[in-house]
């Protein structure tokens, strides 16, 4: 089994968070990224439309959201909407 299975039936076991919810979180990890249960809403395609800033931080480490990742929703999300912040910690 893959990380996100194992999680999936460890917080299931908890019951605290419902799988339904924990399966669309999952989608994050897809190409279009985090999208609504049926797919027909990606969350990424509607970034450009908010007024509010957004700050993103990632690290050289982190796996769910690497730099790359925030530089991408950079450029999607426009200058004037983001906030970006990478961090880079190097030993």
């Amino acid at each position: 089994m893959n990380k996100i299975s194992d999680l999936m039936i460890q917080l299931q076991l908890v019951g605290t968070i419902p799988a339904k919810l924990i399966l669309q979180l999952t989608t994050a990890f897809r190409e279009r990224g985090l999208c609504n249960r049926n797919g027909t809403f990606f969350y990424k395609d509607h970034l450009h439309k908010s007024n509010t800033p957004i700050l993103a931080i990632a690290g050289d480490r982190d796996l769910i959201c690497p730099p790359e990742a925030v530089e991408g929703i950079f450029f999607t999300i426009g200058v004037d909407a983001l906030l970006a912040c990478v961090c880079c910690f190097k030993k």
